[in-house]
C-alpha cells in the first residue's frame, strides 16, 4: 500500500477579481513579464500543498501511464512516443521500489516529498486523475502574491524562504 501523505490536503479559497499581473518596472524580470497589467480572474481554490510522491506512486498503480483518457493529445504522443511510465528522474529497481535522482545522488524514493521533474504534461494528466485541473498563470501568481504579503505581515511562514530550505 502507499503511503499516505503527512498533511490531509485542504484548499484555499481566492476570490479573484480584477488584479494586476506581471514584474514591476525596478525588479528583475524576464521579458514576458512586463509590462504590468491588469487582468480578471474568477474566484478559485488553490491546495494547500504540494502533491507527494506517495501520490504520483497512486497515479503509477492506477495505470495513470496507460491511460489516454488522463492525458492531452499531446501528452499522450509523448507518453507513446518514449515509453514514459514515471517521472524522469525516477528508476524502479527490481524488487519493486522507487528510487530518485536527486543533486545527492540516487536516493530512496520519500514517498512524504513533493513530486519534481515532471512534465507539464504529466501534471495536467495527474490532476484529471485527481479530479482537479492545474491552475492558470494568472490565479498561480495571485495566490504567490498572496502568500507573500501575508508572510510579510506575519500571518504564515514566508513560501521564498520555505522554497530556499528545499533547494
Amino acid at each position: 500500500p502507499v503511503a499516505a501523505a503527512s498533511t490531509a490536503l485542504g484548499f484555499e479559497r481566492f476570490a479573484g477579481g480584477l488584479v494586476q499581473i506581471g514584474a514591476a518596472p525596478d525588479a528583475f524580470a524576464f521579458d514576458n513579464e512586463r509590462p504590468v497589467h491588469r487582468r480578471f480572474v474568477e474566484p478559485f481554490e488553490l491546495g494547500t500543498r504540494l502533491v507527494t510522491n506517495a501520490e504520483m506512486l497512486e497515479f503509477i498503480a492506477a495505470g495513470g501511464y496507460q491511460n489516454p483518457a488522463l492525458w492531452l493529445s499531446d501528452g499522450w504522443a509523448w507518453v507513446r512516443e518514449h515509453g514514459v511510465e514515471s517521472p524522469l528522474y525516477w528508476r524502479r529497481d527490481d524488487d519493486g521500489r522507487y528510487h530518485e535522482f536527486t543533486a545527492h545522488g540516487e536516493q530512496p524514493l520519500d514517498p512524504a516529498r513533493p513530486v519534481c521533474h515532471v512534465s507539464g504534461f504529466e501534471a495536467h494528466a495527474f490532476a484529471t486523475f485527481a479530479g482537479a485541473r492545474l491552475p492558470t498563470e494568472f490565479e498561480w501568481e495571485l495566490a504567490a502574491r498572496a502568500r507573500c504579503e501575508a508572510a510579510e505581515r506575519g500571518n504564515e511562514p514566508d513560501p521564498r524562504a520555505h522554497a530556499a530550505l528545499e533547494a
